[in-house]
């Protein structure tokens, strides 16, 4: 039979994974960093840090002005309200993240992804469902 760990030795366990992901977290953006555009690695944390800090960083530039664009572009179409009641509202929001992103570097996938959305929130509106 297993022995059951105590509160303290499973805080522990924890602290030092936690410590690990951190200390991973710090090396991947070092290498980034010091020009290393590609990181080779396992988890998906590795390769999400990759991708914010990466070659999706350097093509489309800091994730929080992308973003603050976009913002400002679905609070003018939500006549200055932020809230998301509804999924067709989040649809809208995701067309102007694409295009935001696409007005730091204009790509055909901004473009569909920003139509496929529409088509989202077209097939989200009350009258639209079950269409």
């Amino acid at each position: 039979m297993a022995k059951k760990l105590t509160d303290a030795q499973k805080k522990q366990i924890a602290l030092r994974g936690q410590e690990k992901l951190i200390a991973d977290f710090n090396k991947i953006e070092n290498n980034i960093k010091n020009g290393m555009k590609k990181v080779e690695s396992d988890t998906l944390f590795d390769k999400a840090k990759a991708l914010v800090y990466g070659d999706r960083n350097i093509e489309y530039g800091d994730f929080k002005a992308g973003y603050s664009q976009a913002l400002e572009l679905y609070r003018a179409w939500n006549f200055g309200k932020i809230e998301i009641r509804s999924v067709s509202d989040l649809m809208i929001l995701m067309v102007f993240i694409k295009l935001a992103r696409n007005r730091n570097a204009t790509k055909e996938d901004n473009i569909l992804d920003a139509i496929g959305y529409l088509e989202m929130h077209w097939r989200s509106l009350p009258s639209n469902l079950g269409q």
